[in-house]
């Protein structure tokens, strides 16, 4: 079955990077050059408005700042899959991996006042942009704690009638939860837009969302 999804992610690590790796054109923002490792360019998302996104909206445990003091230009990189030494892209001067800063994460703190800041400004635009061509939103693994995410998942249900949310967790008040931050601030749903699958998300099969979605 041949259908469009984005991926929105809070966790760090690797994993679903790694997984991807060589499953068509998904576009996370960053671009390789011709020596560097890739460089974070949210323009790329434009550049392929009809590929899959992954959208890593609490940073990446791959992605770091990057200094070249030949150039003296300042940018984010991701170094996964990277060699010991990479290139400048501006100037083909070497980066050293133990030059960079600690990773380019969000801590469990004022996670919201960062959602304005540097890349994690763009990745909340994609996921805005994401929620508002959505018809459906698969939520997995998920405990619906952060507000800011909450908020933008609200707004669209709200203004979305045909907007539909699958949950798949084990917590079994998750769905009692989720009509109360998602589906109204002031009344409870009851249409079946929300609707839960209590279990493992590794024991879901594609079929039930096949159903689900009547695709």
């Amino acid at each position: 079955i041949n259908i469009h999804f984005d991926i929105a992610t809070t966790n760090q690590d690797c994993l679903i990077d790694s997984y991807l790796d060589g499953k068509g054109d998904v576009i996370d923002g960053f671009v390789k050059g011709k020596h560097g490792p890739k460089d974070w360019r949210p323009k790329s998302f434009d550049a392929h408005p009809d590929a899959d996104k992954l959208l890593k909206i609490h940073g990446s445990l791959s992605w770091f700042w990057s200094d070249c003091s030949n150039c003296q230009t300042r940018s984010i990189v991701d170094l996964r899959n990277c060699e010991e030494k990479c290139l400048c892209e501006n100037c083909n001067d070497v980066l050293w991996i133990d030059n960079y800063n600690r990773p380019v994460i969000l801590g469990s703190e004022h996670k919201e006042a960062h959602y304005l800041r540097l890349v994690f400004s763009e990745l909340h635009h994609q996921l805005f942009l994401t929620l508002r061509d959505a018809d459906c939103v698969v939520i997995a693994g998920f405990s619906l704690q952060d507000m800011g995410i909450n908020m933008m998942l609200n707004n669209r249900f709200r203004m979305k009638p045909q907007l539909r949310i699958l949950l798949i967790d084990t917590e079994p008040n998750l769905q009692s939860w989720a009509n109360h931050v998602i589906g109204s601030r002031h009344m409870i749903t009851d249409d079946g837009r929300i609707h839960q699958v209590c279990g493992q998300v590794e024991n879901f099969r594609w079929a039930q969302l096949v159903d689900w979605l009547n695709i």
